[in-house]
């Protein structure tokens, strides 16, 4: 179904300048020299560094947009959109594995420039060395002054790209997904359109700018509907998460939310009485997503917050991925998460049955927009299986992308399904629909199979963390290592700094009761570990592969144990 909306991002950016061009489109609350945008001041400073960008760039060229979360970064890919350029979002290399990803996404687009604010070019400066960093031309964002001067050439039509969103690397290498600035304009008619967003709605949020979710859900949707954002940093959040809902409540935001982590984080930092009072009461779209959202941290982020005014309803369980621009499923808004119980015997059967006493909650991803044609097929056979059977889930629409850059052959991203035309995005998600709602229940290359029976790791690793409270939520992994011939279960799980030593083995023996007990298992291995020793990639994301490699490898702190490893159940 195709749906009305500007040509390009470059259209709407011209038309907020010229109707409201002294409002401001974003604001800065922990920025004392910029504290906010206007949709003027960003069209001629955008307008001016796009100028500046084609004396190093060409029109298709890649350009990395390195500066820090704030004005700046927006202006420069705001800039990179009107030149032309193909815009690349990276984190700053901070440490020796961010520096390792970067310089495998620069071996990989091999851009022709590299913009970035002062710190931030120093940071890259003293990382670069003799290295391929060095070589590429820099541009520093803040020392560009917005001019009048016109940007001669044709603007960008709907089918050229607009820029590369490399995926976390939870996976695999990282891969460039390419997103045309006709994609960018379909999903943000959809997540406006799936989510209830108006030109009255308030944005606040502290997302990664350098991730799909922070990018075009808190950065991009805003501008493309006209309505205001207030942005904080992710450092700022993660130093103080409270801070987010002051926000919220001091700017009176409509719509924001992140990764299920976001929130229990903020239920485990809140004290009564310290802080500002807060008025959650406009919150009406609290969107969960990017990772598996639990009933648990809902249940305790309603009952913490309720008295604050938040609301169950303002919930807005979701589901997307890069591959899609973002977003594939949610809500409808302003309605109770839909949440079911089953078992994990029924799930390693690829069926949802219902069970009023089954280990297992799972919360529905919301339902699937009209503009969007999205089914569960078998893996196999791309044939559509019936409500309530779980298999691959597969997306069609203006809002999926090309595929991956300089990839080679991408035959297993799409297939045929068979009774629809055109070929389908195989996310390589794992789920099921019931009654309109979608459900995820995990990634196809992550399902454990032992001894010929299906486990999904999520669910183990829930049923570890609850185990014992000397666990960090969060901090575990279960994958499966070869033994005799055969695949078994091994866990690795942070403890608390909290943790008394004399503690260990009672931890580790309430490990293998939980599993034995919930999942049928005796794991083979049960690797204890120092707390934020299991690898994430920069958003939060648990590396379950890399964090495999790390323990075969003997790279993992793992504290030491007299107990004797064992076989699988």
């Amino acid at each position: 179904m195709r749906i009305s909306r500007p040509g390009t991002l470059v259209d709407v950016i011209r038309t907020r300048a010229s109707e409201h061009g002294g409002r401001a489109a974003y604001t800065f609350p922990f920025d004392a020299r910029s504290p906010e945008l206007t949709y003027s001041h960003l069209e001629r400073s955008a307008r001016t560094m796009a100028i500046r960008l084609r004396q190093v760039a060409r029109p298709g060229d890649r350009v990395l947009i390195m500066c820090s979360p704030g004005p700046h970064y927006i202006t420069a890919f705001a800039a990179s959109l009107q030149a032309g350029v193909i815009a690349v979002p990276v984190y700053p290399p901070t440490n020796e594995r961010s520096l390792t990803r970067l310089l495998g996404i620069v071996g990989d687009a091999r851009p022709s420039a590299l913009i970035a604010d002062g710190p931030v070019l120093a940071l890259v400066a003293a990382q670069a060395g003799e290295g391929p960093l060095s070589r590429i031309p820099r541009i520093a964002a803040d020392e560009i002054a917005p001019g009048d001067e016109d940007l001669p050439g044709p603007p960008p039509r709907p089918d050229d790209i607009a820029f590369l969103q490399y995926t976390s690397g939870s996976t695999g290498d990282p891969k460039g997904v390419v997103v045309t600035h006709g994609n960018l304009m379909h999903n943000s008619a959809v997540i406006a359109a799936s989510m209830g967003l108006t030109p009255e709605s308030v944005c606040v949020s502290w997302l990664p700018p350098y991730h799909d979710m922070g990018l075009v859900g808190g950065i991009l949707q805003p501008l493309y509907l006209g309505f205001p954002a207030v942005l904080m940093s992710p450092l700022d959040f993660l130093q103080r998460p409270l801070g987010w809902l002051e926000a919220i409540s001091r700017y009176g935001g409509t719509v924001s939310g992140g990764p299920d982590f976001a929130f229990e984080l903020c239920v485990s930092r809140y004290r009564e009485g310290a802080g500002e009072p807060l008025d959650l009461s406009t919150w009406s779209v609290a969107f969960s997503g990017s990772e598996p959202i639990r009933k648990r941290t809902l249940d305790r982020f309603t009952e913490r917050f309720a008295p604050s005014g938040f609301r169950r309803r303002a919930w807005y369980p979701c589901y997307g991925l890069a591959e899609a621009t973002l977003f594939v499923s949610g809500g409808p808004p302003q309605a109770h998460p839909v949440e079911v119980r089953t078992s994990a015997r029924s799930l390693e059967e690829d069926v949802f049955r219902p069970s009023d006493t089954g280990e297992v909650w799972l919360v529905g991803c919301g339902e699937t927009p009209p503009e969007l044609d999205v089914r569960v097929v078998d893996a196999t056979t791309a044939k559509p299986v019936p409500d309530g059977h779980i298999g691959e889930i597969v997306v069609a629409g203006e809002s999926v992308t090309r595929g991956y850059w300089n990839a080679g052959s991408q035959a297993d991203l799409h297939t045929r399904v068979h009774g629809a035309d055109g070929e389908f995005l195989r996310t390589g998600d794992l789920g099921f629909l019931r009654d309109g709602q979608l459900f995820i229940t995990g990634r196809s290359k992550d399902v454990l199979i032992i001894r010929g029976r299906n486990h999904y790791p999520q669910d183990i690793e829930g049923s570890v963390e609850s185990a014992h409270p000397m666990l960090r939520p969060r901090g575990v992994a279960a994958f499966t290592v070869e033994v005799d011939g055969g695949e078994q279960l091994a866990v690795v799980a942070e403890l608390s700094p909290r943790c008394d030593p004399a503690q260990i083995e009672h931890v580790r023996a309430a490990i293998r009761q939980a599993v034995a007990e919930q999942h049928g298992l005796r794991p083979h291995a049960v690797a204890l570990v120092r707390s934020r020793s299991v690898p994430k990639t920069s958003n939060g994301k648990l590396q379950r592969g890399l964090c495999r490699r790390m323990y075969l490898a003997g790279e993992l702190p793992v504290l030491p144990t007299d107990e004797p490893e064992e076989g699988a159940a």
